[in-house]
């Protein structure tokens, strides 16, 4: 063997030895990936050629401690060789390198080095040994040197060695090229990184610009990221230091709790994680990033306040997916705030996320957004339909302007939605809200909306105001002492089960105008203050079910009413107090117990008021036998024909103050839908008579009792006895389609241990219905489980259809021992048109 040219020995793949007449060599001192890659020759004494030995003239095996393959290994003849003969020994599968230049993706530079020395020697080795051997002249030394040694032709003489060497020598350069290529591509492209523990490990190569992580803590854990390298620490917590000292930032353009540690099961605490992930998000210029919370429950126990940006965008996966969900201690805090009074925060987006409350709250606000302008929330529930009722108030827009909130719902135990402005000069005017959906948990103080004071231009469009409160609607001025301006109701919808649909009261600082279009006002309306206000309702219903006026007003500013409805059940339709400047004009239906009996109702303004006519309901009921154009037609008796003594062409506009059914007749009875209609007391129609006896529906507003409910709240909950289902409520329905939902929250006692839990629908009294979507039941160790805080079951929207007046039941069970377990909730029902 040469000393002088040596290829380093952990670079070779074969060798030669010369034999003593042994039959067992090695062990070797270079890796055989498998037996069958084994290739041996001999050249006898003498000879200037090797000859193949045959594989079953010999056999491998792996050098302890090694079992298997890839090994040092030996090898055994099945005879000896003569002495003196060459034994040729060479692995035919050839190693590409002799040690891991990356780590995670990352080019490591020291075994980098190494390695491109090992290249560059056995290139230069092999290079020496050829120009050694053409300059001395040598042949058969060759064979028995380092330099033949490293390649004989199989088969073949030196100068087959020779060609050989030189195949070697452009491999090995062509090796050499290929790794300087891999290390060019690895500075361009991000290095790949399991999670951000393999980062803070790593040394990773100066010349790397990105990485990449597959995950947070774990691949695939939502909180994977880009990372760019940076000249120095970042202010922000969207960071990471490797481990030889570089610092690296998050380079996406969306960001996730998840990137800054956040896991979203509901129990891990997300707190920081959320402060860190809202504080990295930037909205200077190129580097705008938009938030996401991807699907998930994110705890926090501490107020989360945030301070006020412009140009942010946070986006959930859905308000029912990615949940934010309050767990602390105290109970009377704002939970999340933006902004502040003091700032102007413009162009933001929020939407699809819910807000939620695993503490039952006592004040505060679920979500407070100070000093908003210019923004957007749209989809953002608080707690929504599906949600616990532990929030106090839902979400305040506090000195805001131009804003719209939309397709949003709130499920709270005092003000739903508040809007107030700025005292004096500041932000105060424009506010949109749209498409909500709102209930409440509480009769005596629940409000859905609350304009608060201190501003003007709010639009309420198209929000549907549900469930148990003192008032769906209150304009005011507590939250800011600065009297409101100008509010517009749009096809809104008050429904039945409060105490007031709106309550209105405004100082006289200044005048302010309210309008009210289309609107639905199915609990009393009161206007209390305001003597220099006006007022003007067009197109809208006043039918309170539960008592009271449909519209009383104790102020003395100008009242206009025009084309209105009122069907009141308990209590004036109108009912106008004060001394002046009231005005009713005409095309107005007074259908339950008419004009309150002030004086300051001119009879001019009543001259066009329609009186009603009234029938009682019969198969064939004849809306010709009146002339009035208005009828009030009373009774349950099902209808079949309208008759035909009405002039061709009339229009009759029909309350019915029964419940009935109207039998649908492709000639003489067209209906909408071309289905019969289960009417419902206080539903409206327009029929046309088109000749002959046969009647058109035009148009019908079904309505009766729309919404229904029945709570047991949280201070009066219902005892359970274990193992024995009760009636925790129950709703009387008629007849008519109804959505049904039931949410029942489960008290317990500090060491009640908890066996099994279940809530049902059911048409019978005390008796759970296993049926699907009329059961839940939660998930309980057989084991048992004493929770730390009180469980709750929800079953969402149940369709059922009743031909007749039904009892519907909401049942609660549970199963327990050592100490007691109570229940309450809301039980609702809602009619599907």
């Amino acid at each position: 063997m040469s000393t002088i040219f040596e290829i380093p020995r952990g670079t070779r793949q074969q060798t030669l030895i010369t034999s003593g007449a042994q039959t067992v060599f090695g062990p070797f001192d270079f890796i055989l990936f498998d037996e069958r890659d084994l290739e041996l020759r001999q050249m006898a004494p003498n000879s200037t050629a090797f000859a193949l030995i045959s594989q079953d003239q010999y056999s491998a095996a792996p050098v302890a401690p090694a079992t298997g393959w890839p090994a040092y290994f030996t090898i055994t003849l099945a005879a000896a060789l003569p002495s003196g003969t060459i034994l040729s020994v060479k692995g035919t599968r050839l190693g590409s390198r002799t040690s891991n230049v990356t780590q995670g993706g990352v080019v490591r530079s020291v075994p980098l080095e190494k390695e491109l020395d090992t290249q560059v020697a056995q290139l230069q080795e092999l290079r020496r040994d050829i120009d050694a051997m053409v300059a001395s002249g040598a042949t058969g030394d060759l064979i028995a040197s380092g330099i033949a040694n490293n390649s004989p032709a199989p088969g073949g003489t030196v100068a087959d060695a020779l060609e050989d060497l030189d195949i070697r020598a452009s491999e090995a350069e062509a090796k050499l090229l290929a790794l300087r290529a891999d290390v060019d591509q690895l500075s361009v492209d991000a290095a790949q990184f399991p999670n951000t523990a393999r980062v803070t490990a790593a040394f990773i190569a100066e010349n790397a610009t990105y990485l990449r992580t597959a995950g947070y803590a774990t691949p695939g854990d939502w909180g994977g990221a880009l990372y760019k390298k940076v000249a120095s620490e970042p202010t922000t917590l969207d960071k990471v230091q490797s481990a030889d000292g570089a610092w690296w930032q998050i380079a996406e353009p969306v960001l996730d709790p998840r990137m800054f540690g956040a896991v979203g099961n509901g129990i891990y605490p997300d707190m920081a994680a959320l402060n860190a992930w809202y504080a990295a998000l930037r909205s200077d210029g190129p580097d705008l990033r938009v938030g996401r919370l991807s699907p998930g429950r994110y705890t926090f126990s501490a107020p989360l306040v945030w301070a006020g940006k412009d140009n942010i965008q946070i986006v959930g996966a859905g308000r029912g997916a990615s949940v934010l969900v309050y767990n602390g201690a105290a109970t009377d805090v704002d939970l999340i705030t933006f902004g502040d009074n003091s700032g102007n925060y413009t162009n933001n987006i929020f939407s699809d996320f819910s807000v939620s409350s695993d503490t039952m709250m006592t004040g505060g606000y679920a979500f407070r957004l100070k000093g908003l302008s210019n923004s957007i929330v749209k989809r953002v529930n608080m707690d929504g339909q599906h949600g616990s009722g532990k929030l106090w108030h839902g979400i305040y827009f506090d000195g805001i302007q131009i804003c719209r909130y939309e397709d949003y719902e709130t499920y709270c135990q005092r003000d739903g939605v508040s809007v107030s402005g700025t005292v004096g000069a500041g932000p105060k005017a424009l506010m949109h809200l749209k498409e909500g959906w709102q209930l409440g948990t509480n009769y005596t103080d629940a409000v859905g909306i609350r304009i608060g004071g201190a501003f003007g231009g709010v639009y309420i469009d198209a929000v549907d105001v549900s469930g148990a409160m003192y008032a769906a609607c209150i304009v005011d001025e507590t939250l800011k002492a600065e009297q409101n301006r100008e509010i517009f109701f749009w096809n809104a919808d008050f429904d039945a089960g409060h105490t007031y649909s709106l309550i209105v009261r405004h100082s006289d600082t200044e005048a302010g105008v309210y309008r009210y279009n289309g609107s639905f006002f199915f609990s009393p309306v009161l206007i209390e203050t305001g003597d220099v206000t006006n007022h003007v309702f067009n197109a809208c219903t006043f039918s309170p079910n539960l008592g009271g006026d449909g519209l009383r007003v104790d102020a003395e500013g100008l009242v206009l009413i025009d084309g209105c409805l009122f069907a009141s059940v308990d209590g004036y339709d109108l009912n106008i107090t004060t001394a002046a400047h009231n005005v009713i004009e005409g095309n107005n239906f007074l259908v339950g117990a008419g004009l309150g009996a002030h004086s300051a109702i001119k009879p001019r303004y009543l001259d066009r008021k329609e009186v009603m006519a009234s029938i009682a309901s019969a198969t064939t009921t004849d809306l010709g036998s009146t002339t009035s154009q208005s009828i009030t037609i009373s009774g349950t008796t099902t209808i079949s024909s309208f008759g035909s003594s009405a002039p061709a062409g009339a229009l009759k506009t029909v309350a019915f103050s029964g419940d009935m059914t109207l039998t649908h007749n492709a000639t003489s009875l067209i209906l909408p839908g071309a289905a019969n209609i289960a009417v419902m007391s206080g539903s409206v129609g327009i029929f046309r008579h088109e000749g002959s006896g046969n009647w058109r529906c035009l148009s019908f507003t079904p309505y009766g009792t729309k919404y229904v409910d029945s709570a047991v709240t949280f201070d009066s909950p219902l005892a359970l006895t274990t193992a024995t289902p009760i009636d925790m409520a129950s709703l009387s329905l008629p007849p008519g389609t109804w959505e049904i939902r039931l949410h029942i929250n489960f008290a317990l006692a500090a060491s009640t241990n908890i066996t099994r839990l279940a809530a049902s629908i059911s048409l019978v009294s005390a008796t759970p219905d296993g049926a699907p979507g009329h059961f839940a039941e939660a998930c309980i160790p057989a084991a048992g489980v004493v929770p730390s805080n009180g469980p709750s079951l929800s079953l969402p929207s149940v369709e059922m259809t009743f031909s007749e007046t039904t009892s519907v039941f909401a049942i609660a069970f549970a199963q327990f021992t050592v100490s007691t377990c109570s229940a309450w909730g809301l039980f609702s029902a809602r009619r599907v048109p």
